[in-house]
């Protein structure tokens, strides 16, 4: 029986003399590599994000501080965190009831005693049609354009006080998005839109007015 062999395929626009094994193989797949980082990087800069739909950002009371305990905890994010998850914790923590709360993390135990808020980020996903243009328009490097409207979250704050369920609220962020190669110049526009920081902040402080006004913080 022949021995296995060790090399592995790889296309042949990757090779230089010598191929794969050699110093100046593995020196062209590093460049072409990085090439193809970058310039999928440029023309996935050409897009514009803004996100819409959720309530406006009110100031924070939250009630006074309490003796009871006081914890919280932020369920995994479904897809990659933009500063969703900070500014739920920041803006929790701006409340006087929030401020000395422990923060709790997959794995740990649920306290029986004191007040508990869950926030679940639940994704929502985008329309199959921005799927399949999103897809397209990826794969040519944007210079097909691409657009969703329809994804974003649809956050959930549950309460419970020695751990019985005492409320409920939901609020619902969009996400807008556009995809273009001749976008790139108008980038900047980035910089007017709300971000997701913007949009978990809101919703966060709009739960702290609607859970005070409700009795339950």
């Amino acid at each position: 029986m022949g021995r296995a062999s060790s090399e592995v395929w790889a296309p042949s626009w990757i090779y230089r003399e010598g191929g794969l094994t050699t110093g100046r193989g593995r020196e062209a797949i590093r460049f072409r590599g990085a090439a193809l980082v970058a310039l999928m990087a440029l023309a996935l800069a050409g897009c514009i994000t803004g996100y819409t739909g959720y309530p406006d950002a009110v100031e924070v009371a939250g009630g006074p501080e309490t003796a009871r305990p006081v914890a919280f905890k932020i369920e995994k994010f479904d897809i990659l965190n933009a500063g969703g998850e900070e500014a739920i914790e920041q803006t929790l923590r701006e409340a006087p009831a929030f401020a000395e709360a422990a923060r709790l993390y997959e794995g740990d135990p649920i306290p029986d005693m004191g007040l508990l808020v869950t926030v679940d980020p639940n994704y929502l996903p985008p329309s199959l049609p921005a799927v399949i243009f999103g897809y397209l328009s990826v794969s040519t490097l944007t210079i097909l354009p691409a657009y969703s409207g329809k994804d974003g979250y649809s956050v959930a704050y549950r309460v419970s006080v020695d751990g019985k369920p005492t409320g409920r609220y939901r609020y619902t962020i969009r996400r807008k998005f556009g995809i273009w190669l001749p976008l790139l110049p108008f980038i900047w526009v980035n910089l007017m839109t709300s971000s997701e920081r913007d949009a978990f902040t809101a919703t966060t402080s709009k739960f702290i007015a609607d859970a005070h006004a409700d009795g339950i913080l």
